[in-house]
């Protein structure tokens, strides 16, 4: 219940529905005050009751229950958000009845007051005095202790409170095995302007001179490591500015090198005295004295003896206790911590920022051990309506800054009619009823397979729809009463049949995704896009109705197409209408050969991500042009060593995944024309249909990849397996990899050579310093070989 009572819900989203108008003006304040009270018991710490709990769920069902009325108003209104004139009796009735029941529940809200431990808070203004003294020379504070004493907890309250004395701040985490760079880049993020940020490896050098002339405060949580702490505090200037540093660590040894100066000091957090573990276990439980409980002494006791004084464990036992309250005299404390997983994330939720916490509940309405695709999740959260939007920003770039960000809540006995998302997968075996659900936002049917044209007949009276997506579906044709969908903003219809879209209707749409469809001459009309593809441009369904979206369209960000055929005339007035539009991505499928001739001359700077789905001879030279591409997917007819050299010419690949028919000689990744090349290249894919493990890598390139993926699809003799005894292409210069993938097909893959290959290749991945994880195969099914992107 505590994961879900933290939630605000879908306030924000009600609160922007609400008329202007002078008779929800009440409603509105009311509505914005329990915001705000929310707010305060959302603090980690705050909400240790379960009777606190259950007013915070009670919170959210009001929320709920005003959002469903205005959808049912504006349903019977029949318009978007604008009211007709209307009976004010009972409306007004019903608006004052929610009134009376949000005062009502603020005010039992008040008498659960804020539950903080005296210790913490005496420690805590105790490193409050020692940061704000009148000092300039840095000092450092170390907080050292076990997990779970509240040592993270402690250093965030004291951030948060004292981050705008400072000109600049920044809490950033470490961890176990951290990249150093990317916590100095973490620091960098949060106390420069992003005009400002380095974008270069001298990321070191370049926070220190910016920190050089601040009063800066940092803290560095979860330091396990002397040489991480080392590293990280070199961007850190000790610039008599009266700048501080916090940071936290469970190794003594850790907690002491960050205190070598005099003025440094060391804080060891003690674990909790008997009274107060006594009180925070009845704090979590609904008692208040021992004699509501039989035997509570003796569990308590048995805790204490089992935990000592950790306030993290112990909550975790009390959580546990409360469960099972009604069966206590037959409880037993476990003697491994699996029982307890379920409360150590509810605790870990209760850290987390408020604007993350309803998306994290809605993961789980995705099914357990499928991978959850992070496009998919945000174009969801996009549906549900939690995302706020400024005009500067699109729907898609405010997604990917949340990482969890939305909530799907519902009584295993709400009404079809209440329920405002829907997600189905496996075999709907044809009997998918959608006709109750009238309120719904998200209807997700990814692979739901059985599921036909005929099932979604009733989608028309979904009117605030927002989502849908069939991807993967039986369907080959959408409903005509989709037109009347005028909420509609993702529609997803990859991996179906579906090929063209409605004459009419979808011109709202924010997100349509598709591998091959047909649009009218009514596209250009769709000026909401910031996704389309992939496009089919032939010779019926020409270039013109595109050409005029993109250049219509200031919002349109992704864009794929398919040219099975096109003029050049029209081919060349299309590019010089990309090349002054915003996309940021662009995939591109050339059947007619064209395409490559014309769009090597363009230099089209604002692409982040260019994927090439073109077979050509060769890695056309022309394409170094392209400096900012970050993302590349091309195949070729022949790869050599001189197509790796145009390759390295862009400096800003993070991505590059290459196919090709053949491989001519030894590519060598290692001369001095390639060194220092590939610099920000992350992941690297490479597959040769018929081709042998000619590839090698030498000690100066690609020093920040972290996946490989390599693929020979030549069927080879076994004897050629032998000779991978001797396999080295320079792998061992790839020390950042975190995951590699080799697939090379054999005639005989189950012979003992075969297996003595695969034992030595383990052997050589084994060495590298990040011991990646391997997936290897030999087999001689080529349709077993499917390298992704």
């Amino acid at each position: 219940m505590a994961m879900v009572s933290s939630s605000t819900g879908p306030i924000n989203s009600v609160l922007d529905k609400l008329p202007a108008r002078p008779e929800f003006s009440g409603l509105r304040k009311a509505l914005g005050g329990m915001k705000e009270q929310m707010l305060g018991f959302c603090v980690p710490g705050v909400v240790t009751s379960r009777l606190a709990r259950r007013w915070l769920l009670q919170l959210r069902e009001i929320v709920y229950d005003v959002d469903e009325w205005l959808d049912e108003r504006l349903i019977h209104s029949g318009c978007r958000f604008q009211w007709q004139p209307w009976s004010s009796s009972n409306d007004l009735a019903q608006i004052q009845y929610f009134e009376v029941q949000i005062a009502d529940a603020q005010n039992r809200g008040k008498t659960f007051g804020v539950h903080l431990e005296l210790s913490r808070m005496l420690l805590r203004n105790e490193i409050v005095q020692y940061l704000m003294d009148d000092e300039q020379e840095l000092k450092v504070i170390a907080l050292l202790g076990p997990g779970g004493l509240g040592k993270t907890t402690l250093a965030r309250e004291v951030f948060k409170k004292q981050q705008s004395k400072f000109d600049c701040a920044a809490f950033v985490y470490v961890g176990w095995n951290p990249s150093r760079n990317a916590v100095l880049t973490d620091i960098a993020r949060q106390v420069m302007l992003n005009t400002l940020l380095p974008q270069d490896e001298n990321i070191v050098f370049r926070l220190y001179e910016f920190l050089e002339t601040k009063r800066y405060l940092i803290v560095i949580d979860d330091v396990w490591n002397v040489l991480d702490w080392t590293a990280i505090s070199c961007g850190l200037p000790d610039n008599n500015q009266g700048s501080r540093i916090i940071a936290t660590s469970e190794m003594k040894d850790v907690a002491n090198s960050c205190c070598r100066k005099p003025t440094d000091t060391l804080h060891l957090l003690n674990p909790l005295d008997d009274a107060d573990s006594r009180n925070l276990v009845l704090s979590r439980i609904s008692c208040l004295e021992e004699d509501c409980i039989p035997d509570l002494k003796i569990l308590q006791n048995s805790m204490f003896e089992m935990f000592g004084g950790n306030p993290l464990v112990l909550g975790i036992a009390a959580g546990l206790l409360a469960m099972n309250s009604t069966i206590l005299s037959e409880f037993e404390i476990p003697e491994n911590g699996m029982p307890m997983m379920k409360t150590i994330l509810d605790l870990g939720y209760a850290d987390l920022p408020l604007d993350m916490k309803s998306c994290f509940l809605y993961l789980g309405v995705f099914p357990k051990n499928n991978i959850i695709m992070k496009d998919r999740l945000i174009r969801r959260w996009i549906a549900e309506g939690f995302l706020q939007i400024s005009e500067e920003e699109s729907l898609t770039e405010v997604g990917e800054s949340r990482q969890i960000e939305s909530t799907i809540l519902a009584s295993s006995a709400v009404h079809l009619a209440g329920v405002r998302s829907l997600t189905i997968s496996g075999d709907t075996n044809g009997k998918l009823h959608l006709s109750g659900f009238k309120l719904i936002r998200v209807l997700d049917l990814e692979d739901a397979r059985g599921l036909k044209c005929n099932q979604l007949r009733s989608i028309g009276c979904m009117l605030f729809l927002r989502y849908l997506g069939i991807k993967g579906s039986d369907v080959t044709m959408l409903p005509q009463k989709l037109k009347a969908l005028e909420h509609l903003t993702t529609l997803d219809i990859r991996k179906t049949s579906v090929k063209y879209l409605l004459e009419h209707g979808t011109t709202k749409l924010v997100s349509l995704l598709a591998d091959h469809v047909v649009i009218s001459s009514k596209m250009e009309d769709m000026h909401e896009l910031e996704e389309l593809g992939t496009i089919i441009v032939n010779k019926k369904y020409p270039l013109d109705s595109l050409t005029k979206l993109v250049k219509s369209s200031k919002l349109l960000r992704n864009l794929g197409v398919r040219f099975d055929h096109c003029d050049e005339q029209g081919l060349m007035h299309f590019l010089a209408v990309v090349e002054k539009s915003n996309l940021q991505t662009f995939f591109v499928d050339d059947h007619s050969g064209l395409f490559l001739d014309f769009w090597a001359d363009r230099r089209l700077q604002q692409l982040l991500k260019l994927k090439l789905r073109i077979c050509c001879e060769r890695v056309p030279s022309k394409m170094v042009n392209h400096k900012a591409v970050t993302h590349l997917n091309i195949e070729t007819k022949v790869i050599e060593a001189h197509d790796l050299s145009i390759l390295a010419g862009l400096p800003n690949l993070v991505v590059l995944c290459l196919t090709s028919c053949h491989i001519r000689g030894r590519c060598m990744l290692r001369n001095q024309e390639l060194e220092g090349c590939f610099r920000c290249l992350r992941v690297f894919c490479f597959k040769c249909f018929h081709g042998m493990m000619d590839l090698n890598f030498g000690p100066d390139v690609m020093p920040q990849l972290r996946k490989l993926c390599l693929a020979f699809g030549v069927a080879v003799s076994t004897e050629y397996i032998c000779e991978l005894s001797n396999f080295e292409f320079g792998i061992e210069h790839l020390t950042g990899l975190l995951q590699v993938d080799i697939h090379i097909k054999c005639l005989d893959p189950l012979s003992s050579d075969v297996e003595d290959a695969k034992r030595i290749i383990r052997d050589q991945v084994s060495l590298l310093p990040n011991h990646p994880l391997l997936k290897l195969k030999i087999s001689h099914d080529l349709k077993d070989e499917e390298t992704g992107d």
